[in-house]
């Protein structure tokens, strides 16, 4: 039985943009690789912060040696490497066995959600915020494959019933474990669901509740937005420390470069790769690598003239085939630009021409040599020289809470003890732990894929 406390399934992974990042050589094997090398020897030959990290560190540079001494050009990755700047990217505030185990497990749960009907896109795609090009793309729009595939499969394969409008409010202890949850409906009328063997929470993060937002970002501006599902508001947190669970890392946030001014959500644009894309200031100009993580890129956007940004695209731009129809529909909305040259999609932004176009020539110049001696970006799909043009204005948003619930890899739950709370377990964002300080961009819903299964398989075999 699941509560859902809205009117329909999904959450924020229904309203992500759906990229997975996976170490996934069936999809690598068959495109070229964009980044450098470099990028993997460098993190290989950093101090080890434990033991686990050396080993992780000798078995990456080990794999690294071996295809540099093949002389492959297809797009290098490994579920060792994918942990390693994970953990990094976290300034290694994370915990490295779970990591560890988001990074291996992930490929098996693509190959798994591909047998219940999940439809991937061929191109694996570098995200923003990522640090490298391991993004699976779903064939649905957004995250609303994943919430369609598995629902379906629940509801028909294995009768799992859905209470929709229903608040999850209370978690029942009985002798010492976790025995069901005490719920409420939009009506008023209380629901108690008795649980055989646990209960899953898989409640999301809190971006949407200011309050709580504000407690670890006091500095916050007022004005900036969330990206999240306004069911985001912590209760799953709320309802296990209220029996003792123990919380870590809820002071990490993090802030999204790419939200709309309007209201904050990852909506009204084309999105995409960000090796596609160039971030422009009100004066024309660059001012952070794009393949940065997420926390650097906001943290420049906002020392920024107006604290916004464009984003500049070309008709290369993977999300702009097929796609006409929404392309003409923004456009209309007023939610990009488009012209056929720099200067004249300088005039539409309102910026000087001429430092556009002196702007977009020297980004084009690193992205043909791979050398961006501005920024030190390092990931590029090529020049952007392919008109028309399209622009959009971006702000920061809050998008992600890296805190939550203390798991182990078997996603069971601990006290302020550090013991297990019995029949209680937890998976995605209501768990912290995973992702350090910063999350890199396509982790989430990794975490929400590898991290439920798991959930799933291990309250199923509990006694």
């Amino acid at each position: 039985i699941v509560l859902e406390e809205t009117a329909s399934l999904g959450g924020n992974t229904k309203a992500s943009g759906g990229g997975l990042n996976v170490a996934y050589a069936a999809q690598q094997s068959q495109q070229e690789m964009i980044g450098s090398m470099d990028t993997v020897y460098a993190i290989c030959a950093e101090e080890p912060q434990n033991e686990l990290h050396k080993q992780l560190q000798e078995q990456v540079k080990e794999d690294a040696d071996a295809y540099v001494a093949s002389g492959a050009t297809y797009q290098f990755d490994t579920p060792e490497f994918h942990a390693l700047q994970t953990y990094k990217g976290g300034d290694y505030a994370g915990d490295l066995a779970l990591i560890l185990a988001l990074c291996q497990n992930a490929p098996d749960t693509v190959d798994w959600l591909k047998g219940y009907g999940m439809g991937f896109k061929e191109k694996m795609i570098m995200l923003a915020g990522a640090l490298w090009p391991r993004g699976l793309e779903t064939v649905e729009p957004r995250g609303s494959g994943y919430i369609n595939v598995l629902s379906a499969a629940a509801r028909d394969q294995y009768g799992v019933q859905f209470l929709m409008n229903t608040a999850g409010k209370e978690l029942i202890v009985e002798n010492g474990a976790v025995a069901g949850v005490k719920g409420i409906m939009d009506d008023g009328t209380n629901v108690t669901v008795r649980a055989n063997k646990g209960v899953i929470l898989a409640t999301g993060g809190f971006s949407a509740n200011r309050e709580m937002v504000k407690q670890y970002i006091p500095n916050l501006p007022d004005s900036v937005g969330t990206s999240n599902s306004p069911a985001a508001k912590g209760d799953g947190i709320r309802m296990a420390t209220a029996i003792g669970a123990q919380t870590v890392g809820m002071e990490h946030i993090q802030l999204l470069p790419l939200g709309d001014p309007t209201d904050g959500s990852t909506n009204g644009w084309l999105s995409g790769a960000a090796s596609y894309m160039v971030y422009i200031n009100k004066e024309g100009k660059r001012f952070v690598a794009e393949d940065e993580r997420r926390d650097v890129m906001c943290n420049a956007l906002f020392e920024q003239t107006g604290g916004f940004m464009w984003t500049i695209q070309d008709a290369a731009n993977d999300r702009i085939s097929g796609r006409e129809a929404l392309v003409e529909q923004l456009i209309k909305d007023g939610k990009i630009v488009t012209a056929d040259t720099f200067e004249e999609l300088a005039v539409q932004m309102d910026i000087d021409p001429e430092v556009l176009a002196e702007t977009m020539e020297k980004f084009n110049h690193a992205a043909e040599t791979g050398v961006d001696e501005e920024f030190g970006r390092t990931v590029f799909s090529g020049p952007i020289n392919t008109p028309p043009y399209y622009a959009s204005k971006r702000v920061p948003t809050v998008h992600h809470t890296m805190g939550g619930l203390k798991i182990d890899e078997q996603c069971h739950v601990y006290n302020t003890e550090g013991e297990v709370i019995e029949g209680l377990f937890a998976a995605g964002e209501v768990t912290g732990g995973i992702h350090g300080t910063n999350r890199l961009g396509g982790n989430a819903v990794a975490d929400t894929q590898v991290f439920g299964r798991i959930a799933g398989r291990t309250a199923a075999s509990a006694e």
